[in-house]
């Protein structure tokens, strides 16, 4: 036996000798039937004459038999007392009569479902006949160890060695899955509050069709839920979103959306497409890909507040216009600048299209005016990664009355829009 992959053939031999005496009739097997330690079923061969060997020594002595296994439910060996009827998985046929001296090789593909260590365990030779059932159990493993591997040239047996340690065990590994799990549109960080779209590609590299199930997951501190662009919303679950059957060599496309947090955070974002191959539905396969989600703030701003004249009189305690009034305020009027420097943190250039200086809250006074000095041009700005750039504001405030002499406060915030 050979070594492979869940899902996919594993070639075996098995390899027959006649003993009996130059003279002797020819012996007729009714069945073989090998049993398996591990991820593999047991095989039922029967026997059929009609069956011709893919190959044959010159003497006649030695033939291959290609041994072609279909699914089986149970075996065609009928119950005795001290061989019960036992369930099969895989059945098939060759020519079981042996002269004195001669040898057949039965060469199988054996499709393993299971990851892990198989090994041969059993051969049973059985001859049926009306008069009397006759069982012969080999364990293979007691056998000494062969390494001949047995092919046809031109319907002409051809024989090489193989540098085997165990005969009769082979390990199992995973099948290697082939569909492909891509992010065209991947990048390295994403900015807070911006509402971000991961596209997901699978490619079908399989050989057969498939059934796809994906399932996506945004791990971290307090992570924002994933939604699907399309389909829907009850198709995201526990279980993932089943995408249904992909052709070989087809692409589907996927999007998955998520409203980035106002803080800076990193997050694990993990997909895992399960699927089944139709021709193998009992043999599921799994493809991860996970990637780190970072969270960064696109911008960083310092600003500074500066004086300027204002152009008003100042006010008289002598002019009865400044007598203080209910309704209208009569404090002093200021003008000040808000210079803002902002510094661009992000990986890509980005383009402004405005920026706002939003009053937040006011204390003991009044903002009569706030105005950008130099807007955005209607076009936009584009700002390169760690490029700074300034905008200025100018504020006209106002206490509410000459007498009072309470500190006046504001509040601002700085409101960028980008893309």
């Amino acid at each position: 036996m050979k070594g492979g992959h869940v899902g996919d053939p594993l070639p075996a031999q098995l390899t027959v000798f006649s003993c009996a005496l130059h003279d002797s009739a020819p012996i007729l097997l009714s069945e073989i039937e090998l049993t398996f330690d591990g991820g593999l079923r047991g095989v039922v061969i029967t026997h059929n004459e009609e069956i011709e060997p893919a190959g044959a020594s010159n003497d006649g002595l030695s033939e291959l038999f290609d041994i072609m296994v279909s699914e089986s439910t149970v075996s065609t060996k009928p119950s005795s007392p001290t061989t019960p009827s036992i369930p099969l998985s895989m059945a098939s046929a060759a020519d079981l009569s042996f002269k004195p001296g001669s040898k057949k090789v039965f060469s199988l593909q054996l499709t393993p479902r299971d990851a892990g260590e198989v090994r041969a365990a059993q051969a049973v030779l059985s001859v049926r006949e009306e008069a009397f059932y006759f069982d012969i159990g080999v364990k293979l493993q007691e056998l000494p160890a062969r390494t001949d591997w047995w092919s046809c040239k031109e319907k002409t047996l051809a024989r090489q060695r193989l540098d085997l340690e165990h005969h009769c065990t082979v390990e199992v590994l995973p099948k290697p899955p082939k569909l492909q799990i891509e992010l065209p549109d991947f990048k390295e960080a994403y900015y807070t509050n911006e509402s971000v779209a991961i596209s997901l590609e699978l490619r079908n590299e399989e050989n057969e069709i498939v059934d796809i199930r994906v399932h996506v997951s945004l791990t971290g501190l307090d992570a924002p839920q994933l939604e699907w662009s399309s389909g829907p919303a009850e198709e995201l679950d526990l279980e993932g979103r089943a995408l249904g059957q992909l052709q070989p060599g087809k692409t589907r496309e996927e999007i998955v959306n998520f409203q980035a947090t106002t803080d800076m955070v990193e997050y694990a974002f993990e997909i895992r497409a399960s699927y089944v191959l139709l021709a193998d539905p009992h043999t599921p396969i799994s493809k991860s890909v996970k990637k780190t989600v970072q969270i960064i703030a696109p911008f960083e701003a310092s600003s500074e507040f500066l004086p300027r004249v204002h152009p008003d009189p100042w006010p008289s305690y002598f002019n009865i216009e400044t007598i203080d009034d209910a309704e209208q305020p009569q404090g002093l009027k200021q003008n000040w600048s808000v210079v803002t420097r902002i510094g661009c943190f992000a990986t890509e250039p980005l383009m402004i299209t405005s920026t706002k200086l939003k009053k937040l809250d006011i204390k003991h006074g009044i903002l009569n005016r706030l105005k950008e000095v130099t807007p955005i041009p209607s076009a936009g700005l584009t700002v390169q990664p760690s490029e700074t750039i300034e905008r200025a504001f100018d504020l006209e405030v106002q206490k509410l009355s000459l007498t009072d002499h309470q500190p006046c406060k504001f509040s601002f915030q700085l409101e960028i829009t980008w893309h």
